[in-house]
């Protein structure tokens, strides 16, 4: 595989509307309110993990990827206060399996042919990383 160096136009945009989509149907699946989800793209870096190990004390036969910053906004109109962190717990239930995080590569591959180069996927939210439960 080439190595992934950035995503932009239509590969993007893909993934800011999927995250979006993703999102907004888990909080309200979770709460019985209306939102208004918005994901931007707001970084992305080359990561190098030619010095990491994994778990075996191999190499990684990756040599690089790429990390992509979303930021999310969120809206409602609702007599509800939600807290934030609260909110943070429903946005990473979005993410926090295995299946749901295939699910999102296989939609994102559906949309743009440039997330097929994309093995794997790692979710964090205000730097805490999201594991299976």
């Amino acid at each position: 595989f080439d190595d992934l160096n950035e995503f932009s136009g239509k590969a993007s945009t893909e993934l800011e509307q999927l995250t979006s989509e993703t999102v907004e149907s888990t909080l309200e699946g979770s709460h019985n309110d209306d939102f208004v989800v918005k994901a931007f793209l707001s970084f992305q870096r080359g990561i190098d993990f030619s010095s990491m190990l994994n778990d075996n004390g191999r190499r990684r036969l990756q040599t690089s990827g790429l990390e992509a910053g979303i930021e999310i906004y969120v809206q409602t109109r609702s007599g509800v206060t939600y807290e934030t962190e609260s909110m943070r717990e429903v946005i990473a239930r979005a993410f926090d399996t295995t299946e749901e995080r295939r699910e999102f590569f296989n939609e994102l591959q559906k949309r743009d042919s440039s997330f097929r180069r994309i093995n794997m996927m790692e979710v964090t939210i205000d730097d805490k990383r999201i594991m299976n439960p």
